[in-house]
């Protein structure tokens, strides 16, 4: 994916400053919640050939590396978000 394609998603840029980092320089990275669920990008330099991928926080066995994956799982839990706050549980 690039860059363009998760700001078009409604990812937020979160900036980690050189300090914050511990290093000579910082990087960035992308995230979106939804609900209690939250979609991060790899950081801005660890790109592999020029490209993003999505991750659920704290877990790293699930990579999204394709943007149609990617709207259809947002699609998928905005969707079901939204059935849970007007209907309640099942």
């Amino acid at each position: 994916m690039t860059e363009k394609q998760l700001i078009s998603a409604e990812f937020k840029k979160e900036e980690v400053s050189a300090e914050e980092a511990g290093t000579d320089k910082g990087y960035y990275f992308y995230v979106l919640e939804i609900g209690d669920i939250e979609l991060i990008s790899n950081p801005n330099d660890q790109l592999v050939n020029g490209q993003w991928a999505c991750y659920f926080l704290n877990s790293d066995e699930i990579e999204i590396i394709y943007e149609f994956h990617l709207r259809m799982l947002i699609s998928i839990l905005k969707y079901s978000l939204k059935n849970v706050q007007n209907q309640g549980p099942i």
